[in-house]
């Protein structure tokens, strides 16, 4: 079945959005995986050794680093920060890729809070007049795990149940008017609506999926930060 997607939500609403977070605060309690006051944390940068060819923004920086890196060296631009964006560093981001002519990468959890980052950080980042596209965790980065991976398990090898708190927030996304089957991918999202997450540290674990994860994952960063 087609879903219909209200153009608002697409076109990245302040005000939609902002309604979409006290939906999830009102949910929240103590213990749970959200913040409902704004935190002031640092956002984390690795400026690329050489030429830029990719702009990527993670929830988890030093994971991803790590992977997405050899020795230090990169030819990514790699911002780093937990937690809903704060526009206090769009222009930041917004600066570096229209600097290296690319489109910023989005990678976090496939869980429903970095689903919602990745929203927060599109919406500030449209004011700047940079796109975001979802690189992952969802269908193209499982897709690509598979092929380079020395596990037949897949992502069940790496899943992880969600908690009461993550099954409601995933059903108030669910209904928030996002395609998200268009942004993250059926198989990822099918995952998701199950009840299980994959968090980054095993979507980029090099016992899994070997040395052949870091120029794969490099490529596919590379094509969608492609501004065409």
């Amino acid at each position: 079945m087609t879903r219909r997607v209200p153009r608002s939500m697409e076109e990245h609403s302040p005000q939609r959005l902002a309604a979409l977070v006290r939906r999830i605060d009102r949910l929240a309690g103590d213990g749970d995986e959200w913040e409902r006051r704004p935190v002031t944390r640092p956002l984390a940068y690795l400026a690329p050794t050489r030429h830029c060819k990719g702009v990527v923004y993670t929830t988890k920086f030093a994971p991803v680093m790590d992977a997405l890196t050899a020795d230090g060296s990169s030819r990514l631009a790699i911002f780093g920060r937990y937690g809903l964006f704060d526009r206090a560093y769009a222009g930041c981001v917004a600066h570096v890729a229209k600097r290296a002519g690319r489109v910023v990468c989005f990678l976090g959890d496939l869980d429903p809070l970095d689903l919602t980052v990745f929203l927060t950080l599109r919406e500030a980042l449209a004011s700047e007049k940079v796109a975001v596209r979802y690189c992952g965790v969802g269908d193209r980065w499982l897709e690509m795990c598979a092929t380079v991976g020395r596990s037949s398990d897949g992502p069940a090898e790496i899943r992880m149940p969600l908690s009461d708190f993550e099954a409601s927030h995933m059903r108030v996304l669910d209904t928030s008017g996002v395609d998200w089957d268009g942004v993250v991918g059926d198989q990822a999202m099918r995952l998701l609506r199950a009840g299980y997450k994959i968090e980054l540290e095993g979507a980029v674990n090099s016992e899994i999926y070997g040395d052949g994860l870091r120029n794969s994952a490099i490529q596919l960063i590379r094509r969608l930060g492609n501004r065409r």
